[in-house]
């Protein structure tokens, strides 16, 4: 009886699916409609908040219909886009009325020359979003941007919000994840020995801390903090992850002392109340890092992936402790 009332009270709060380009090593199906329309019914009684992550493999038809289908619930969406989108597709999404329609700005392999303009591309994306929701009915879709913080992205926190004052309603920086080949190692040995399961993804994310050292950590800060007070001035809803703004902990996180870091903790909401889906049905209770699955939808119901003995060994060590892969998400800091 207590298992049932336990389950009972644990559901997903958080439903996120991942429409980007991914690994399919075992050749599964993409997600069509039937099954997203499927998803959303089994996981709708819950009143979760819904969260879809496109690219530009992304079907965007697919992508409307699933808004509309959670907007028919009166529940609230997010989707979010990464990299550019032509104008057409654009009009797509904000046709569907997601509660709202983030951007991301992410550069990891462009070179410093090329960061200039290619920010510039955002911005007359954003600009042009907004021009088409002027004189329509699109007027109650929030417009969010969110700035991965690297060595060079740093520079440009403050140009980009100053540039968009009538533009976005929300400004979301979040510092680059990255891992230590060290913290990559003990991750692999801890899902290995504990989950009987191999990495195949996080190694993308391990980085030559040395990369890090053109980093101006005063500069850093100043740009984060001119940043919030602009957005405070201009009633844009502002947030940042790491949360505490101190050059001294910026430092430490891209530097790798993550020990050092403010804010630290000691275990992980998320394997309780999330419930991420590839586009190829893969499962995960993790928003960061997707190497264990805890199984697949073409195989078993969502719900009882949810509870099934993967979910419930990876929810016993979570909430004992992090896992070492845990220090590279911005998110473990706020």
């Amino acid at each position: 009886m207590s298992q049932i009332n336990s389950k009972s009270r644990l559901f997903p709060k958080w439903v996120v699916f991942q429409f980007t380009n991914s690994d399919n090593p075992n050749k599964h199906k993409q997600l069509d409609f039937q099954k997203v329309d499927e998803i959303i019914d089994i996981t709708i009684k819950h009143n979760p908040h819904y969260e879809l992550f496109i690219d530009n493999s992304s079907d965007i038809a697919l992508v409307a219909k699933a808004v509309k289908k959670i907007n028919s619930y009166d529940c609230r969406t997010e989707v979010v886009c990464s990299g550019l989108f032509d104008f057409e597709k654009l009009q797509l999404l904000l046709n569907a009325h997601p509660y709202q329609l983030w951007f991301e700005i992410s550069f990891l392999t462009t070179h410093p020359c090329n960061v200039p303009c290619q920010i510039q591309l955002y911005l007359d994306l954003l600009f042009h979003c907004r021009q088409l929701m002027k004189g329509s009915d699109i007027y109650d879709t929030k417009i969010g941007l969110s700035l991965w913080v690297n060595g060079l992205t740093y520079n440009y926190i403050f140009d980009i919000i100053s540039s968009l004052k009538d533009i976005i309603d929300i400004y979301s920086i979040e510092f680059q994840r990255f891992l230590s080949n060290k913290k990559w190692l003990e991750y692999c040995s801890l899902v290995n020995q504990e989950f009987n399961s191999h990495v195949k993804m996080t190694r993308e994310l391990v980085v030559d801390l040395k990369g890090n050292n053109n980093i101006d950590f005063t500069k850093l800060e100043d740009e984060i903090c001119k940043s919030k007070a602009f957005c405070l001035n201009h009633n844009i809803a502002f947030f940042i992850r790491p949360k505490t703004i101190n050059s001294n902990n910026y430092k430490s996180y891209f530097n790798g002392e993550w020990e050092n870091m403010s804010d630290k903790k000691r275990s992980c909401i998320y394997p309780y109340i999330l419930l991420e889906i590839n586009k190829y049905g893969q499962v995960s209770l993790c928003h960061n890092f997707f190497d264990y699955a805890v199984g697949n939808i073409w195989k078993n119901d969502v719900l009882d992936i949810f509870f099934n003995d993967c979910a419930i060994n990876i929810r016993n060590y979570t909430k004992k402790k992090i896992m070492p892969n845990c220090v590279a998400c911005s998110r473990y800091y706020d």
